[in-house]
């Protein structure tokens, strides 16, 4: 900017000059416009200067544009190679209007989340979770998703796709490349609609189990899909049923009761476990059971807590019972349970 000025300063001495040094012979004087005649050049030179300082300015400015609309992703984006062909479900106003699809694929690294909505829709806005237990969606007191809370997010955008490390939604397991895993998909879009001269918003839940006594919010399933290992095999997992974290141990709740994870040694949700009436019940999600290979641990041990930090009490239970894959033990009731399982984590190549 002071180059800018300089440059001014200059022209101006210049102008002064030109005025008091140059003559104009005497016959010019004669003539009609003689003042119109000198103010020409002055003319011409001011509107010179005045076009060289915009220039300047313009080029000099160090203001920034308006960017390009872009969306703002947790996970960042780019194509992957999937593994298998991607998995579409619908989106759906109130469970009845389609309002686009999403694409869900996946490789032994990366999940991939694809929206496309209908020609005459906008989305605006799109909230997305991801996990492998309903129990730790983001809920308020009435059961119902929290959408501002959840992970990942993008706004303004024809067509949006997120690419999620699968590390951030269970812990791989170091033994395989990859493995089948059920995953929960919720997926909550605001639409508009193009048409309308006043945008209307429109909710907008992915096609799948309706959430409670919800007549609109709905989630997806998705199992993860692996490539050829070329064979199989069972690996055993230690695991620990309960949701309350205490001191690096999960313990089974039995205040709040319920239905409540078995977490096994890798992080990943087993099954779950249930107190009821003296009887505890578990039973465990696909590819999970107890161990039926040589091992040093026992199947099933369980301690009971009056209080967190308590003296534990160890419970005998014996060999639990089964029904149609739910296990059940006959067990005293105590506040809190500490329940080891030894289980094994069985899959074959595909």
């Amino acid at each position: 900017m002071i180059i800018i000025y300089k440059i001014f300063i200059i022209c101006l001495s210049f102008l002064y000059r030109w005025q008091n040094d140059f003559h104009i012979p005497d016959y010019c004087e004669k003539l009609r416009g003689r003042k119109f005649m000198k103010s020409i050049p002055m003319f011409s030179m001011i509107a010179f200067v005045a076009i060289l300082l915009i220039s300047f300015s313009c080029q000099n400015d160090d203001s920034v544009g308006i960017p390009e609309s872009k969306p703002m992703l947790k996970s960042g984006t780019g194509v992957i190679t999937p593994n298998c062909d991607p998995t579409s479900f619908n989106l759906l106003i109130k469970q009845d209007l389609k309002a686009g699809t999403m694409k869900v694929s996946n490789n032994d690294d990366y999940l991939m989340v694809e929206i496309f909505p209908e020609s005459n829709l906008i989305f605006s806005e799109i909230q997305l979770w991801v996990g492998t237990s309903l129990r730790k969606v983001p809920s308020g007191k009435n059961k119902l998703p929290l959408t501002e809370k959840f992970k990942y997010k993008s706004d303004g955008t024809d067509e949006m796709f997120f690419k999620i490390p699968l590390s951030e939604i269970y812990t791989l397991d170091p033994e395989t490349a990859c493995e089948a895993k059920k995953l929960f998909i919720f997926t909550h879009v605001v639409a508009d609609i193009a048409e309308t001269p006043e945008t209307e918003k429109i909710s907008v839940w992915s096609e799948g189990t309706i959430l409670g006594n919800s007549k609109s919010v709905s989630y997806s399933t998705y199992t993860t899909c692996c490539q050829s290992t070329g064979g199989g095999g069972c690996f055993p997992h230690m695991a620990m049923g309960g949701d309350t974290n205490f001191n690096g141990e999960y313990l089974y709740n039995n205040i709040s009761a319920g239905m409540q994870d078995i977490v096994a040694d890798n992080s990943n949700v087993a099954g779950w476990v249930k107190w009821e009436n003296g009887v505890l019940s578990f039973s465990f999600e696909q590819d999970w059971m107890l161990n039926d290979q040589p091992s040093q641990f026992p199947l099933i041990e369980i301690t009971g807590y009056y209080e967190l930090g308590g003296t534990p009490t160890p419970i005998e239970t014996g060999m639990p019972s089964s029904n149609q894959g739910i296990f059940s033990v006959a067990i005293s009731y105590y506040p809190y349970y500490r329940i080891n399982l030894n289980l094994q984590n069985c899959y074959t190549g595909n």
